[in-house]
């Protein structure tokens, strides 16, 4: 079915209806995210030439629909000539709308954009705060790469539809405050993980680590290829399993990663001792590889750790985030987004197969217990869940209780930095950055990165 074109004119557009350069409304009373949207918004437009609206609402307005809105509403976003996107997220009716020029309806046909709209309900049902922003980033980001690989390729292919975490409201328990730490979090993820389905036994099978690294390399990008999203897949790491049920690994999602996989190829494997870095070229648009030899002898991939120790940014490129780490034998030649701002933790005793990370969460947790004023055991238990799970909405609830308690520790300011960057929580990044120019004010490294901030949220 054909979308309506909608075209503007003096007479169809009344002034209070025009979008503002940015395309950004916000008639809500939730402005939590406004500039990580708005910056997102740009950052779309700049690099596909697409005008973008976003309006933000709480209720419809008094009797029209959501599609008499859109109609409204696009005829003011631009004009026909353009290619233009519209999306509309209005909170009480717990709708979503997007309309697509007729120059896009081709890379953004009508079946996708109403699976995007019925995706976006389980977000707006969800208890977490920040469902509305994942949702909204995470589609908008998808669209442009989506978008700009049209363009290079002429291939439509299906978009990854956003998915909400089925431990939403557990993160959203960790993110309350002391939240489910120190009250026996490790038998409620128990709980989680038994509910995970099993995978079928040909799978498990053909899934299986190995004491070959390549050949658990190949497995591990054909589960990519087949769109196997499970967290039980038996050749990821412990911590990747508890980052697949935290954040959902859909099908479409994992073909995708495949496709800029074999678009970046080919790639360089480095190995040290029992840690090796799948490396492709520089400006490739997907994470390294990051897999590990456990105590029995086989490879393993962490997912978790290539997003705790690589920043992924919205052009598609990665980036090393420390000096230092296991990983960092595969990038001496370049530097890292923070230098030595952040010392990640020795993963090395952690690494012991006979110590899972559930016991090292409980462990952890019982020492909260027992020094409830010990800044330390909460940054211990915040690094299990960034370095090992990446469970960030959860780690910054923990640093943030350690900062409180040792305010001198400057590095942790760098790693709700890091955290906030990737959760999108712009006011929260930019209060480290605050606290940062007045402890190290010469610190040029963080002036730069401070301007920068400045320049891209305002």
């Amino acid at each position: 079915m054909l979308k309506t074109t909608y075209l503007s004119s003096p007479t169809q557009v009344n002034s209070d209806l025009k979008f503002p350069a940015d395309g950004f409304i916000n008639s809500s009373n939730d402005h939590q995210y406004d500039r990580a949207l708005r910056s997102s918004l740009r950052f779309f437009q700049e690099r596909t030439r697409i005008r973008l609206g976003l309006i933000l609402q709480d209720h419809l307005p008094t009797g029209m629909t959501i599609e008499q809105q859109a109609a409204q509403r696009f005829a003011a976003l631009g004009s026909g000539k353009q290619a233009a996107l519209l999306l509309i997220w209005s909170e009480q009716e717990h709708l979503f709308k997007i309309e697509v020029s007729y120059q896009l309806e081709g890379v953004f046909p009508d079946v996708l954009c109403r699976r995007l709209e019925q995706a976006a309900r389980t977000f707006m049902l969800s208890s977490a705060p920040f469902a509305k922003r994942d949702f909204l980033t995470e589609i908008i980001v998808t669209m442009g790469i989506d978008y700009l690989d049209f363009q290079k390729s002429g291939q439509v292919h299906e978009m990854a539809v956003p998915s909400l975490s089925p431990l939403a409201a557990m993160s959203q328990h960790f993110s309350g405050g002391a939240g489910i730490v120190g009250r026996d979090c490790t038998a409620s993820l128990e709980q989680v993980q038994s509910a995970v389905p099993a995978l079928s036994v040909e799978l498990e099978h053909s899934m299986q680590p190995d004491s070959s690294l390549n050949v658990v390399l190949q497995r591990y990008l054909d589960s990519l290829r087949l769109g196997i999203g499970s967290p039980r897949l038996p050749l990821l790491s412990e911590g990747s399993q508890f980052f697949r049920m935290n954040k959902p690994h859909t099908a479409a999602y994992l073909q995708r990663m495949h496709r800029y996989y074999q678009k970046s190829m080919p790639y360089q494997i480095l190995q040290n001792e029992d840690w090796a870095v799948v490396k492709f070229p520089i400006g490739s648009p997907v994470q390294p590889i990051l897999m590990r030899k456990n105590a029995a002898g086989v490879w393993l991939v962490d997912e978790a750790k290539a997003w705790a120790y690589f920043h992924l940014y919205e052009d598609g490129s990665s980036h090393a985030k420390f000096n230092s780490g296991p990983f960092a034998f595969a990038w001496r030649d370049q530097s890292s987004v923070y230098y030595d701002r952040i010392v990640p933790p020795n993963l090395h005793d952690h690494m012991s197969d006979t110590i899972t990370i559930m016991q090292r969460l409980q462990a952890a947790e019982a020492r909260i217990k027992q020094h409830p004023q010990d800044a330390q055991a909460y940054q211990d238990v915040a690094e299990i869940l960034q370095f090992d799970m990446y469970w960030i909405q959860a780690a910054a609830t923990m640093y943030e209780k350690a900062l409180s308690l040792a305010p001198q520790k400057n590095e942790l300011h760098w790693r709700l930095i890091d955290i906030y960057a990737n959760t999108t929580d712009i006011d929260a990044e930019e209060k480290h950055y605050l606290a940062l120019l007045k402890s190290t004010p010469d610190d040029a490294l963080l002036k730069d990165y401070y301007a920068w901030f400045k320049k891209n949220y305002g």
